[in-house]
């Protein structure tokens, strides 16, 4: 029969890497948005 298939990786490592280093970045920057859109919406209340 032979050897069994071994398990491979869906995406190699730098792959990964790269992706989670986007995530953290888009994170971010939306997060800033987002603050920026709060903060936005307090100083129209305050007048």
């Amino acid at each position: 029969m032979g050897r069994p298939r071994e398990r491979r990786p869906w995406f190699n490592r730098s792959w990964y890497i790269s992706v989670e280093v986007l995530k953290r970045h888009m994170a971010a920057i939306l997060g800033d948005q987002f603050a920026g859109a709060f903060d936005n919406l307090t100083d129209r209340q305050r007048g």
